[in-house]
């Protein structure tokens, strides 16, 4: 028996000295890998032939492999995520050690534990390796598995905590793109999880993976990452001349057959690509054998590591007309276009920093008045910037496409810790406003910020069903209108332990950048055939001081502790840009992304806008709503703003609605 026991552990001991086997993750996966139904259309045995891209990516991870980090710069419908999943179980089965799986936010990584990790263990043999979730005896839970020879900690890049507790030998960064630049003041999360790789560095087994669809080009990690690796692009064999190439969805050159994807740009969109070489017509039923011939070329010999990118032409789950579909429905939309190039092109979006000319938007001002709701202006929303000495608000009215056009500015002094200047926020609030047919209506939605006054903002917007109190919150990835937080504060400004104010987070960078882009639009003043949707349209009535504040920030680049940070700078006030980031959450509030045409059919005849001016479709519409007669009223003459110190006139209302719009709250 002593003998019999000294022989196993010295069997055991020989196999522990043994460095691992030569078994690449991507022939692990074809052999052991089993695809649940409810994570993906594709269940069953993996195979490598479906999306042959992926084989290079994971085997660059196999131990064997002499690199410590693999980059994978992608698009969506490309199946990272579950390369992921397959060095996980590779890791699990055959190369056992402390591994970590961060996601952008520890919401992220329990949604992917249990809709991806969890489906997996229980589909497949090797899953059963993974102790079951017992967190009173320190065995799995469900953010940390255990198995013979290692763990796997799942977390959030979010948590500064969790991201300093273990040493890992395996780290994988998923959608590293949507990390934070800091967690709570106490560092890059990036430079955190890197440090916990570092008791691995001298062995040499340590291995990173970086995953991730890239979002903004200032701040892209993967975008980054990628352009330090050897840059590795996927080229196919063209089936006709068998001549190779990288996919790419714009041409490559202004000549007619020099590659590129094309279409029609109206249904049915019949995408098919052309050569790059000899302009042969590459069909998209002839893509699956393509990728079958393709192999990955190193563009960049002097790379640190290996580096890949792939985008959704090459993908076998979607098809070239839907990417032409996608493409077409955002690219009049700088915020849907950015969208499109981070999830189908695989790219990053790089932003203008440079501020619009606002003397070229003060040349293309329109002879309409202020006051009144111009032609084609549906949904009237109001901004308001509280400072210490009044009031800055801007109304605007949107129509279809989110066109702009400015119905009316102004500033109303007075002290606003006084309650009579309140008063007057009272007035603007209940102010009608006239449209092209003599009816009158109400902002459909009024936004005021809550930095500054913060407990006399929270009591104004209590009970007023058309109002509600905004914060500015940072941050590229912030969308334009957040999701409300119940919040309140006493009349000190300390915050209560239970509030009652819903206060909504507005993304401040996303919606100056979307703004930005849409001042950039060139329209029929500017010898265009017609505005395109998002043209911003200004009255005569808007003065210079207006526009030096609409365009007072630039998108800036420098130095911070260390490392480069990218963000909006001010070069003078900027009131009416806060005021105009207040609108478009507001227009947000009134869910105006989700309008179809037969939703601003139906606000057109709540406006009473006659029958034969809202025909035909979105385009059409939008024109002809340009087409109907200018308001009966006698133009003002161009105002000057009132400064501060001085009241502004009360308006005259206009004639009463006969019907409002209602704005769910």
């Amino acid at each position: 028996m002593l003998a019999s026991a000294r022989e196993i552990y010295r069997e055991s001991f020989a196999k522990g000295l043994m460095p691992d086997p030569d078994y690449k993750v991507s022939e692990w996966a074809a052999a052991h890998r089993k695809l649940p139904a409810e994570t993906t259309s594709f269940p069953g045995k993996w195979r490598n032939e479906l999306t042959p891209f992926l084989v290079e990516v994971m085997d660059c991870l196999s131990p064997h492999d002499p690199c410590d980090r693999v980059t994978l710069m992608k698009s969506a419908q490309v199946s990272g995520s579950e390369g992921i999943t397959n060095f996980v179980g590779y890791i699990i089965d055959v190369a056992p050690g402390p591994a970590m799986v961060i996601h952008p936010t520890m919401d992220a990584g329990k949604s992917w534990s249990r809709e991806k990790l969890t489906p997996n263990l229980e589909e497949n043999e090797w899953g059963r390796k993974v102790a079951e979730n017992k967190s009173r005896d320190g065995a799995s839970t469900s953010m940390f598995k255990k198995f013979p020879g290692g763990f796997l900690v799942i977390t959030g890049a979010n948590s500064a905590a969790a991201l300093r507790q273990k040493s890992i030998r395996y780290l994988f960064k998923d959608d590293w793109d949507e990390w934070p630049l800091d967690v709570g003041g106490q560092g890059d999360p990036d430079k955190m999880a890197n440090a916990r790789q570092i008791a691995f560095h001298d062995s040499g087994t340590a291995k990173s993976f970086e995953v991730s669809t890239p979002t903004l080009k200032s701040i892209s990690r993967i975008t980054r990452s990628y352009e330090q690796s050897d840059q590795r692009a996927y080229m196919m064999p063209c089936p006709h001349c068998g001549e190779e190439q990288e996919l790419r969805f714009f041409p490559i050159s202004q000549e007619p057959f020099k590659g590129g994807l094309k279409f029609n740009t109206k249904p049915p969109f019949m995408a098919y690509y052309v050569c790059e070489h000899n302009g042969c017509i590459i069909e998209h039923h002839e893509k699956r054998a393509m990728l079958a011939a393709g192999h990955w070329v190193i563009r960049n010999p002097e790379g640190t590591h290996p580096g890949f990118y792939i985008n959704a032409l090459y993908s076998p789950f979607t098809t070239w007309d839907k990417m032409v579909e996608a493409f077409l429905a955002a690219k009049d939309n700088p915020r849907e276009l950015k969208t499109f190039y981070n999830l189908w092109l695989g790219l990053a979006w790089e932003e203008r920093g440079d501020a619009p000319d606002w003397k070229r938007l003060l040349t293309l001002r329109e002879d309409y008045p202020l006051g009144f709701i111009p032609q084609g202006a549906l949904i009237i929303t109001v901004g308001v910037d509280v400072q210490k000495d009044g009031f800055y608000y801007e109304v605007v009215g949107w129509g279809v496409g989110k066109t702009s056009w400015v119905i009316d500015i102004g500033f109303l002094p007075g002290d606003t810790g006084h309650p009579a200047t309140w008063k007057q926020l009272d007035g603007l609030y209940e102010r009608y406003y006239e449209n092209a047919w003599g009816r009158a209506f109400q902002a459909d939605m009024l936004a005021i910020d809550s930095g500054y006054m913060t407990h006399l903002v929270y009591k104004w917007v209590r009970g007023k069903h058309r109002a509600f109190a905004v914060k500015g919150v940072g941050g590229a990835q912030a969308p334009v209108l957040g999701t409300a937080s119940k919040v309140d504060v006493t009349f000190t400004g300390k915050r209560k332990k239970r509030g009652s104010m819903r206060i909504w987070p507005v993304g401040s960078w996303q919606a100056k950048s979307e703004f930005y882009a849409y001042l950039r639009l060139e329209g029929v003043a500017e010898a265009a055939e017609a505005n395109p949707h998002g043209y911003c349209h200004f009255s005569t009535g808007c003065d210079e001081n207006y526009f030096k504040q609409l365009t007072s920030e630039s998108l800036v680049t420098h130095q911070r502790n260390g490392r480069e940070i990218t963000e909006w700078m001010v070069s003078g006030e900027n009131h009416f840009l806060d005021c105009r980031v207040y609108n478009m959450a507001a227009a947000e509030r009134c869910e105006i992304s989700r309008f179809t045409v037969e939703k601003w059919r139906a606000l057109a005849t709540l406006r009473e806008v006659p029958q034969e001016s809202i025909q035909g479709d979105l385009l059409a519409l939008e024109n002809q709503l340009n087409q109907v007669p200018k308001p009966t009223v006698t133009p003002e003459e161009p105002k000057e703003m009132p400064q501060a110190g001085e009241q502004e006139p009360k308006p005259k209302p206009g004639k009463r609605p006969r019907r409002r719009i209602r704005v769910k709250s």
